[in-house]
């Protein structure tokens, strides 16, 4: 029987780490590697699952980003969406495009999603999580200043253990809100 576990950064913490102050809260399957990230520049947290000979079946990182209005009529979302691909297809690393778009979720939460084919990796050798779905969320507190993104790489279009972790994400704010992600996040192929 499978149980899940949850990892919570507080809006308190990353605003000591100089960041705004939006934290989060997920449900990591077991089968999830996760490691919650209390130093550094932007990240979070960071998850992974290997198969039993040790293949790697995915990888999620989730960041933090810092943006004036998230209420995104200034594009807040998608530069965060955009300059977080660019570091994974930074040359040589390779990838085509497949799908972009904008949503929003029931509570107000808005988000863009890109997914992409990656054909190689920052080494320049074939891709071994071809699949890349990138995040960008934004809580519905508009005095957040910032939101989440996060990067997906998995070796098939679908994970179990990312399509658990996304159904459970919760964006907090400092003012005590919590995102209710009644719709789910657009994870999943």
């Amino acid at each position: 029987m499978s149980t899940a576990r949850e990892f919570r950064i507080a809006p308190a913490t990353t605003r000591r780490r100089g960041l705004p102050a939006i934290g989060l809260s997920v449900f990591a399957p077991d089968c999830l590697e996760v490691t919650v990230i209390n130093t550094g520049a932007s990240a979070l947290l960071f998850a992974s699952e290997e198969d039993r000979t040790g293949k790697q079946i995915g990888v999620v990182q989730i960041d933090i980003f810092t943006a004036n209005m998230v209420v995104d009529p200034d594009g807040a979302l998608e530069r965060a969406a955009d300059a977080a691909l660019a570091s994974v297809l930074c040359a040589p690393a390779a990838g085509t495009i497949r799908h972009r778009a904008r949503f929003e979720l029931d509570d107000g939460s808005s988000g863009m999603r890109i997914e992409v084919i990656v054909t190689r990796d920052a080494d320049g050798a074939a891709s071994t999580l071809p699949h890349l779905t990138v995040i960008a969320l934004a809580p519905d507190d508009a005095a957040a200043r910032g939101g989440l993104v996060a990067l997906v790489r998995s070796a098939r279009p679908s994970w179990a253990a990312a399509d658990t972790l996304f159904e459970t994400l919760r964006v907090l704010t400092r003012d005590g809100g919590v995102n209710d992600n009644r719709a789910r996040l657009p994870f999943a192929h």
